[in-house]
């Protein structure tokens, strides 16, 4: 009986980690851009979310290069999660990275996942889908390329006009 819970237990946190949605998705290949920096994206929340995981997109990438991926609370400029990648770690196109603890983020607040890049894919805004769950968004840029040392604030950068398809997250619907 006891393995039968285990067993239970573990099929259905997989399947919870493996149903869970994403901020946004894209329906069309974006225009990759050179475009140095450390990127955010700002979102407000209509609903809480629990974070289970953060991805970053690379067009492509040195072995030396040492990715990573910020989760902040955007309006207290507190860092809530972050994952790194070593050298060459990560490949090009998506990568994710499960957090060591799922993070709640609540409705209503506005949060911001970043990373740092020097190609980025930006989409028109008919080609990019948030959640549900997204009230509004920002998309920041940062600009210079120094390295892969993560900030130590969310990006306070320009706006821009097209969403840049670079962070993503992974998220269930809070309970």
């Amino acid at each position: 009986m006891k393995r039968t819970r285990l067993l239970t237990s573990i099929l259905f946190s997989t399947l919870s980690f493996v149903c869970g949605e994403t901020l946004y998705t894209t329906t069309n290949t974006g225009e990759n851009i050179a475009a140095y920096g450390d990127y955010g994206i700002s979102f407000k929340l209509n609903s809480d979310i629990t974070v289970s995981e953060l991805s970053f997109f690379a067009l492509n990438l040195g072995g030396g290069d040492t990715p990573y991926v910020q989760l902040w609370n955007d309006d207290s400029d507190t860092l809530l999660a972050d994952v790194k990648w070593d050298a060459g770690q990560s490949e090009a196109g998506w990568n994710s990275k499960k957090l060591q603890s799922p993070v709640t983020l609540k409705r209503g607040v506005t949060y911001q996942i970043q990373s740092s890049a020097y190609w980025v894919p930006t989409h028109t805004k008919s080609d990019f889908g948030f959640s549900e769950v997204v009230e509004s968004t920002t998309f920041h840029q940062t600009e210079g390329w120094v390295d892969w040392t993560a900030p130590t604030a969310p990006s306070k950068g320009k706006l821009q006009k097209e969403p840049a398809a670079l962070v993503n997250l992974t998220y269930e619907s809070a309970k």
